[in-house]
């Protein structure tokens, strides 16, 4: 018995459904008998990734009655709105959302934004000359930005080009793009940058621009320099095609390569912690699942996969609906914490023995399936187990239980909001869509 947008809530033998629903019918019974299906509306969620900007009016849930509505577009200083991506979206640049009445299933949106970093709008700009050099025929072209920059591309004639950037700021950033496209980058951050950054509590963005490419070896390489005892710093490289499944890879000294796990898009670029210096490159490390293309999770999904803390069940299938381990899941936060998962006796050995070392899990039970209230606990364990700011307000949620401060520190830090109708369901299966999201969420 099935009805979309409606939860059953089974037989009753009066109109007005009242009393208790009928689930039995006795064997002696003979007399014709008329029932009355009573129906809940489903309420679904509307969650959305804003990505520092703002947007007022839009809603937080729905039902399958809710009048058409179309999203209203967000706003943020110094950016233009490029569209969003999200739930029934193809691509970033849906500049125009509407949900049709009729609808159901829960939706996430995202917002994508492009930096106003100036043009020659606003500043002078000079070039044009037919400079000749062995190389051919150079272009040049200065311009001052609205933003305090200046700007300079140097083009050859065979596609090559130079271009320079100094921030108002004193940071400094060099792109050059050899003929056949190859592009590497340098930038130096001033300490006027860093510690304007860190006072606003921002990353610090660094004055260069690149492409990233699904070949590592094709890749932008970018090569980060702080000033001395900057200490840890958070960077942004501005990167003109970020999605969720982009990431920074470390070139370590030594030549290999690593990704940075803790890597994170933006609006407009890859955000990672630098400490000293680092030589990165920019990989779109996005996975073809088949099964998650249309899929509410599928930016979660994309993001977790490309940095390996969650592997498709093939190359191509993902599985989001799929119940998750135990063990699967001590993996993915041993995983996430960079723990050492080589050898053991089993696949799961040493992801076991860090939940036991680290107070995540008693490791027991590793084949058993996790629940939402597992889930958020070991999370809130691998964290450090944080002080929550309140207590957790779900109807399902008692206050002494083993799972109500990690799911109070989840909800204020944005990782959950429930279920709707002010549940939590914590003894629901957590599929691997989700796992991937509360992950995603925690992570950015």
């Amino acid at each position: 018995m099935t009805r979309k947008g409606y939860t059953f809530g089974g037989w009753y033998d009066n109109e007005a459904l009242n009393g208790a629903p009928v689930t039995v019918i006795g064997r002696n019974e003979t007399e014709n008998k008329e029932y009355w299906a009573k129906w809940t509306i489903n309420s679904y969620t509307v969650t959305y990734a804003l990505n520092g900007g703002a947007a007022e009016g839009n809603p937080s849930s729905y039902n399958i009655d809710t009048d058409t509505f179309t999203l209203k577009n967000p706003t943020r200083s110094g950016y233009t709105f490029t569209g969003w991506s999200g739930t029934d979206l193809t691509g970033e640049s849906n500049l125009t959302v509407t949900v049709e009445k009729g609808s159901i299933g829960d939706r996430s949106y995202t917002a994508h934004w492009r930096y106003n970093s100036g043009g020659s709008s606003g500043g002078s700009s000079s070039g044009g000359g037919s400079t000749s050099s062995g190389s051919g025929t150079v272009t040049t072209e200065t311009t001052k930005n609205n933003d305090g920059s200046t700007t300079k591309t140097e083009t050859k004639k065979d596609g090559s080009s130079v271009t320079e950037t100094k921030a108002a700021d004193g940071s400094t950033g060099t792109v050059k793009t050899d003929k056949n496209g190859q592009t590497t980058a340098e930038t130096t951050l001033s300490s006027k940058a860093i510690e304007t950054a860190k006072r606003n509590g921002e990353p610090v963005t660094a004055p260069v621009e690149v492409k990233a490419t699904r070949d590592s070896d094709t890749a932008p390489t970018v090569k980060v320099e702080l000033p001395k005892g900057a200490g840890e710093t958070k960077v942004k490289i501005p990167v003109t095609n970020v999605k969720p499944g982009t990431v920074a890879v470390i070139v370590h000294p030594d030549g290999t390569e690593e990704i940075v796990k803790n890597s994170l898009p933006t609006a407009d670029g890859i955000q990672l912690t630098v400490n000293g210096g680092a030589t990165v490159k920019i990989v779109d490390n996005s996975k073809d699942f088949i099964d998650t293309r249309n899929h509410w999770a599928k930016d979660a999904i994309a993001f977790v996969s490309a940095r390996g803390l969650v592997n498709g069940m093939s190359a191509t299938i993902y599985a989001p609906n799929n119940s998750t381990t135990r063990a699967q899941l001590w993996t993915i936060l041993a995983r996430q914490n960079d723990a050492d998962l080589t050898g053991g006796a089993t696949w799961f050995e040493n992801a076991q023995n860090w939940a036991k070392a680290k107070g995540v899990s008693d490791g027991a039970n590793p084949n058993g399936t996790i629940n939402r209230a597992q889930m958020v606990t070991m999370l809130w364990r691998a964290t450090g187990q944080p002080a929550a700011g309140g207590n957790a307000s779900f109807a399902d949620v008692p206050a002494d239980s083993y799972y109500a401060q990690a799911v109070a520190w989840a909800v204020e830090n944005g990782i959950t909001a429930g279920v709707g109708k002010g549940r939590f369901d914590p003894n629901s299966t957590c599929t691997r869509g989700q796992i991937a999201t509360f992950l995603y969420r925690y992570m950015k």
